[in-house]
């Protein structure tokens, strides 16, 4: 008889091993900050214009406390002013531009305490206390508790604009609105075809009236992602991942904004990429530390509920797409020569609030020179009103699948063409050392994106599908690749 553990034996639950999983590294330290404070002051001093919201208010009473507001220089009057008309012509324009600028700061002025034989025309509120809150814990934010912007204030957005990443309808400089990818026409038509599991057959109005009654009943965000969305998006053995935390990726700004965490995310599993280009790409294309994640995520989808802000999830979803853009060029121009711009989109996210469902493309240009950085271009693909009638449930369901599906395929190849370099990488450097040639410095180049020459994994093929469609299977019916079932 096998022996039995002691601590078994009595009843006792046996330990857990340790979770070898190492914490995310702080969004402060990824972006070159050294502290968390500094990372937020970063934040608010590199906006163009500061925008009057409670975060602004409060970053306001923080320096205004600190002794952090600065004082306005002492002036001083320029002699022969009202003589000399020169004098008198130069400081005009000088005025002009100092009160199109906003005029003199009187910051020190706000909040200065009136003389005590003044009556005061209002009464000062104490301050309101949060529940549970400590009375002997200093109210003077920390570094600990310094938060970074998130998606629910208008300063997100202007951050992303003002680091290259651009939303729907924005007019640029020149006046040129949103710049759409060279491959739009090919996206569109895949978005229109149809499914057959979304036929009148398979998908009734009997299940139609059910997702008409699962969403009029839906009262919150969670309700929407637990009894709505599943209608949305199906049945399918693609990796997902739900509401994980990006920490791993490098911060696509200045890292004074949070961390993305879509709500639902489609990526390739972690074994079809070769673990060499795994490693040297971390910062790119793994998002989330647990080594069973999906990674290259260029397919997520943003959630909110019936009283959500669609302001907010659009924000959302400008923020995964660049992301997921980001991912899809690294591993597209690993072990080139140079950094590859084609101006064709990769990526697709979805914003869904149980009722209205809209699709964008995300694809990002070409730097305007080697010291710029690329510019990330998101553009509205489609648009439903899912409870209009069961065939606009049919065609919003149908172009999410396939938008899914496409973004799936468009990752294999890319993984599938990196595999293939590795290896042919490392045929050459074998080569190279048994002496019999010299292979040339293009064969071996680095990657543009922070990787090393030594490349010494093996090339592992990819282990998904393409589409479910018959009608399709003729388009990629000469690669030779293992399919997924699906059955949606």
């Amino acid at each position: 008889m096998p022996g039995v553990d002691a601590s078994t034996a009595h009843g006792q639950k046996r330990k857990r091993a340790p979770d070898t999983t190492s914490p995310p590294t702080p969004h402060w330290k990824r972006g070159g900050f050294r502290s968390a404070e500094e990372a937020n002051v970063a934040f608010w001093d590199n906006l163009p214009k500061v925008p009057l919201c409670p975060p602004a208010l409060k970053e306001f009473d923080r320096r205004k406390s600190s002794g952090c507001v600065p004082r306005p220089a002492s002036c001083v009057t320029a002699p022969g002013f009202q003589r000399d008309p020169a004098v008198v012509k130069d400081y005009s324009v000088q005025l002009k531009r100092f009160a199109r600028r906003g005029g003199p700061d009187i910051r020190d002025l706000r909040g200065y305490p009136e003389s005590a034989g003044t009556p005061s025309s209002s009464v000062a509120l104490p301050p309101r206390k949060h529940r549970h809150s400590n009375p002997s814990v200093s109210s003077q934010p920390t570094p600990q508790n310094s938060r970074r912007t998130s998606a629910y204030h208008p300063g997100f957005e202007r951050n992303l604009i003002l680091h290259g990443v651009y939303p729907v309808g924005y007019k640029y400089a020149d006046g040129r609105t949103a710049v759409k990818p060279d491959n739009w026409e090919e996206i569109d038509r895949r978005m229109v075809q149809r499914r057959p599991s979304l036929s009148s057959s398979q998908f009734s109005d009997d299940a139609f009236s059910n997702f008409i009654l699962k969403t009029d009943n839906a009262v919150d965000e969670g309700d929407v992602m637990c009894d709505v969305f599943p209608i949305l998006r199906g049945e399918t053995d693609i990796p997902s991942t739900k509401s994980k935390l990006f920490g791993n990726l490098k911060p696509l700004t200045d890292g004074t904004i949070v961390d993305a965490q879509p709500d639902w995310c489609y990526g390739a599993g972690p074994k079809q990429l070769n673990p060499q280009v795994q490693e040297q790409l971390s910062r790119y294309i793994v998002p989330c530390a647990n080594p069973r994640s999906p990674i290259l995520p260029n397919n997520s989808t943003e959630v909110k509920g019936p009283s959500g802000t669609w302001a907010v999830v659009t924000r959302q979803a400008l923020y995964d797409g660049a992301l997921g853009a980001r991912a899809m060029h690294s591993i597209q121009s690993y072990g080139q020569t140079e950094p590859i711009y084609d101006n064709n989109a990769y990526t697709i996210t979805s914003a869904f609030d149980g009722v209205l469902l809209q699709m964008y493309t995300t694809h990002l240009t070409q730097p305007a020179n080697s010291e710029a950085q690329p510019t990330y271009h998101m553009n509205r693909l489609k648009s439903y009103a899912m409870n209009n009638d069961p065939d606009i449930f049919r065609q919003g369901a149908a172009a999410f699948r396939n938008g899914r599906d496409w973004t799936m395929e468009k990752r294999n190849d890319f993984i599938r063409a990196a595999n293939e370099r590795v290896k042919s990488q490392a045929q050459n450097i074998s080569i190279e050392s048994s002496g019999y040639s010299q292979p040339s410095p293009s064969t071996i180049s680095a990657t543009a994106l922070e990787t090393d020459t030594s490349v010494d994994g093996p090339a592992l093929e990819s282990d998904t599908s393409v589409d479910e469609l018959a009608m399709n299977s003729e388009v990629r019916g000469e690669r030779s690749r293992k399919r997924i079932r699906r059955s949606d």
